[in-house]
């Protein structure tokens, strides 16, 4: 018991070289359980993916967790703890699907799987058998950038599917210009059953015209009540929409003090290594999560290091970073904090289910890393 509670302490502490203020009280904090979600995988299989889906017990009768493999979507009874089913995506011949990219378990019998290179949707039988491509244009691609992976996974609203854009263009040197706000609707919804695709009327905000962004990473979620919740990684603020035409900002209540990239084009036309070197001094937002269960939201950010570390292995640090997870109340009041040790977690591998938040611990460097597993540890959100 004292190990655990010297655990939590630890969680807790500021890390060094950051800069903190104690503004807002941590009325709440998750914390570590003991509970461990542990699946046994295969060779054909990996234990790090930014592309999982999990859905409760309400929709299949045990709750599941859908993950990536290697050329396969799997999917996993994270009840009796074991593989249900692995849909294989085949690469050739008519029913191929080229520059997949993300994907979305529609119903129980319903597999989506994207190609926004290729402008195509794929639906597949969850036994593997191919269903039809859906294949779309829009006009207003033509500044933007379709978003799939990871945290940014499509969104399915009935009949639709709404998939994220983000902007980077070369001819303004990453400077969102007005005429390019004006064409940056940040989503597409596409019907399935039509083919149609409509962009959406939200944009990037005005206050960023003029600044660069070509170095920005935002996530988004649905949030309480049906609004869209925006974190777009320029400054300390999240934007709502509530009608899908406009955004409210409400600033981040957090006793951190963030530094987001800023100026990035000059770093991105010099060499990889002084890239690298700037953006790992430098915080990013990693992930938005809505908890349904419990009314509140959990910003992830990816912690810079301080200018004065000396970092042996960038692929380490950036696929497995330092994590700060900032706790919101469904107002966007301040919850609590919490800043995950180095080397034990894999925070871009989360996910909300009804008993709390599942983070990962698949680190290389944990003691308890094995590859034959994926290791997802339970936190729950607890009042002090």
């Amino acid at each position: 018991m004292n190990d655990f509670k010297a655990f939590v302490f630890i969680c807790l502490l500021p890390i060094s070289g950051c800069s903190y203020n104690t503004a807002y009280h941590s009325a709440f904090v998750l914390i570590r359980q003991n509970n461990i979600l542990e699946l046994p995988i295969t060779q054909e299989s990996r234990n790090f993916t930014t592309n999982l889906q999990y859905i409760d017990s309400t929709s299949h009768g045990f709750p599941i967790l859908v993950v990536q493999g290697n050329e396969q979507i799997e999917i996993y009874n994270t009840k009796d703890k074991c593989r249900v089913n692995s849909i294989p995506l085949q690469k050739e011949g008519a029913n191929a699907i080229p520059g997949f990219d993300g994907f979305i378990l529609m119903n129980e019998d319903t597999l989506l799987v994207f190609s926004p290179s290729l402008k195509t949707l794929t639906l597949l039988n969850t036994d593997g058998r191919f269903l039809k491509h859906i294949r779309y244009e829009c006009d207003s691609e033509k500044a933007m950038r379709q978003v799939t992976y990871g945290f940014l996974r499509p969104l399915i609203l009935h009949n639709k599917v709404r998939i994220a854009q983000s902007l980077f263009n070369l001819e303004t040197h990453g400077i969102l210009t007005s005429d390019l706000q004006k064409k940056s609707n940040l989503y597409l919804d596409i019907d399935l059953t039509t083919n149609c695709c409509e962009p959406a009327v939200l944009k990037y905000p005005e206050e960023f015209i003029g600044q660069d962004i070509s170095g920005t990473k935002y996530y988004y979620t649905i949030g309480y009540n049906g609004s869209l919740v925006y974190f777009f990684g320029i400054d300390d603020s999240l934007h709502i929409s509530d009608d899908l035409f406009g955004f409210r900002k409400v600033p981040i209540q957090t006793n951190y003090k963030f530094r987001f990239v800023s100026n990035y084009w000059k770093f991105f036309v010099s060499d990889f290594n002084t890239r690298l070197n700037y953006l790992i001094h430098c915080d990013e937002p990693a992930g938005l999560f809505y908890d349904r269960y419990r009314n509140c939201y959990y910003l992830v950010f990816r912690q810079r290091y301080d200018q004065k570390s000396s970092i042996l292995d960038y692929r380490i640090a950036f696929q497995y970073p330092k994590c700060l997870i900032i706790i919101l109340d469904e107002e966007f009041s301040h919850l609590g904090e919490l800043y995950l040790p180095d080397n034990t977690y894999s925070s871009q591998m989360m996910f909300v289910a009804p008993e709390g938040l599942y983070i990962s611990e698949d680190h290389p460097n944990n003691p308890d890393f094995d590859e034959d597993f994926m290791r997802f540890r339970l936190f729950k959100l607890e009042k002090q």
